[in-house]
C-alpha cells in the first residue's frame, strides 16, 4: 500500500489518476529544492542544462525499452510533441489519417489542420456497438494502400479500451505508413516497448501515469524522423550547444537523433528534477506491479456490482490501471456526479461511463464506497 507515500486524507477515494495523479511527497521535495536553487544562480553551471536532462532521458528510455536515450526529445505538452509529428510526416492529397473515435483532442487537431493544409483524408474508426467486437480489428479494416498515419493511443482516454498495437504496426508496414502513439494514458502504468512495438513517435504528458509535474511530456521520435523540420528553432539542439563560450558560431547542423524536436528551455531544472524523481519510482515499482493491483480492484468491483443499470464496460478489454462502469440511461448522471463527489470519491463521468483511474496509492476500501454508492443509485 503506497498511500502513505502521497498526501491523500483518509477520508478521500482518489480513483482518477487519469485526469491528474497526485503528486509523491518526495517529488514535492525535490522540486522544492530547484525553486530555491535559482536564489543562488551562481550553482548552476553550464553543464547543467544538459547533464539532467541526459538523465530524464535514460530513466525515461529504460521505461519505454529504448536503448538510445537521444531518442527521447522533451516537450511542454502532448499537443506540442504531436505538432511536431504532424508538420514532419510526409503528407500528399488524397492520402489518409486514421484516428479513433472520441480520441482525445491534442490526437486530433493537429492531424486535421495537416490535412486542411495538403488535403489528406481524415478517416475516424468508430467503437464497436457489441461489446464482443474488437475495435483493433476495426481499425484494421481501415488500413489499406492510402493510409499514411494510424494515430492514437495504447488505451483509449475515455474508457480504457486496450489496443493491440504490434497487430496494427504489422498492418502498416505493409504500406510504409506511420504509427504516431499517445501514450499519456498508459507509459507508465501499462509495459510500453519500442523494440516490440516500433512507434514512429510516442508522447507521454509527464502529469499523470509518470506521475511528475504538469507542463512537460516525454516524447519518442524514430529514425524515419530525425532529419525533420523542428517547429521550433532552439539553439539548444543545435551541435555544439554545450560549448556556451561558442553559441555565436551559428550551426546549421541539429544534435543527435530526436533532440531537435526538444521544447527551448527543455532543462527546465525544476520540472526535469521533479519527473526524474517519479520515474525513478515507477521503475522501481514496475509497470506489472500496477496493472496487477488494478486488476485485483477491477474484480472486487465487478464481485460487487449487484444492480442491472451497472456493468463493467468492455470487459476483458481493458487495461487494468483505467477502466469504466457503464450507467444506464435511467440513472441520473448530474445527480450521481453530485453524490459521489459528496462522499469524497473522486473519478471523471465520460458520457454514461464513470472513469475509474487507479493506481498503487487505492485499496479495497475505496473500491467498496465507490461501488456501494452506484449500486444505491
Amino acid at each position: 500500500m503506497m498511500k502513505s507515500l502521497f498526501n491523500l486524507p483518509d477520508n478521500v477515494s482518489y480513483l482518477n489518476n487519469a485526469y491528474m495523479a497526485p503528486q509523491l511527497k518526495s517529488i514535492s521535495q525535490v522540486g522544492q529544492e530547484y525553486l530555491l536553487q535559482k536564489e543562488r544562480p551562481f550553482t548552476i553551471s553550464p553543464d547543467d542544462f544538459f547533464t539532467d536532462i541526459d538523465k530524464l532521458k535514460a530513466l525515461f528510455a529504460q521505461l519505454i525499452d529504448l536503448e538510445d536515450p537521444q531518442g527521447v526529445a522533451i516537450a511542454p505538452s502532448a499537443s506540442y510533441a504531436l505538432a511536431n509529428a504532424a508538420n514532419n510526416i510526409p503528407l500528399e492529397k488524397g492520402d489518409e489519417i486514421v484516428l479513433m473515435e472520441e480520441q482525445f483532442p491534442s490526437n486530433v487537431y493537429c492531424w486535421m489542420e495537416r490535412a486542411k493544409r495538403v488535403g489528406a483524408i481524415i478517416k475516424f474508426v468508430g467503437k464497436p456497438q457489441e461489446e464482443d467486437k474488437d475495435w483493433s480489428d476495426a481499425v484494421l479494416e481501415q488500413i489499406n494502400e492510402k493510409t499514411k498515419v494510424v494515430a492514437m493511443g495504447h488505451v483509449h482516454w475515455a474508457d480504457g479500451y486496450l489496443f493491440d498495437l504490434k497487430k496494427i504496426r504489422k498492418a502498416l508496414d505493409v504500406y510504409g505508413a506511420y504509427l504516431v502513439i499517445d501514450g499519456t494514458q498508459s507509459v507508465g502504468a501499462l509495459a510500453f516497448s519500442v523494440k516490440d512495438i516500433q512507434p514512429d513517435v510516442l508522447v507521454v504528458s509527464a502529469y499523470k501515469w509518470l506521475l511528475g509535474p504538469y507542463g512537460i511530456c516525454l516524447s519518442y521520435f524514430g529514425p524515419r524522423l530525425h532529419a525533420g523540420d523542428p517547429i521550433e528553432y532552439s539553439w539548444m539542439n543545435r551541435k555544439d550547444a554545450e560549448d556556451f563560450s561558442n553559441l555565436v558560431s551559428y550551426q546549421d547542423e541539429y544534435r543527435t537523433a530526436a533532440n531537435r524536436y526538444c521544447m527551448g528551455q527543455s532543462s527546465s531544472f525544476i520540472y526535469v528534477s521533479m519527473l526524474s524523481e517519479g520515474l525513478r519510482h515507477l521503475l522501481d515499482w514496475g509497470t506489472d506491479r500496477i496493472q496487477k493491483h488494478g486488476l485485483s480492484l477491477q474484480k472486487e468491483a465487478r464481485a460487487a456490482l449487484a444492480n442491472d443499470n451497472l456493468s463493467l464496460s468492455f470487459e476483458g478489454k481493458t487495461a487494468a490501471h483505467l477502466w469504466s462502469v457503464k450507467i444506464s440511461d435511467k440513472v441520473n448522471l448530474s445527480e450521481m456526479a453530485a453524490r459521489i463527489k459528496a462522499e469524497n470519491i473522486f473519478l471523471s463521468v465520460r458520457g454514461n461511463y464513470a472513469r475509474i483511474s487507479c493506481h498503487l496509492y487505492n485499496d479495497s476500501n475505496d473500491i467498496k464506497r465507490l461501488i456501494t454508492l452506484l449500486n444505491s443509485l
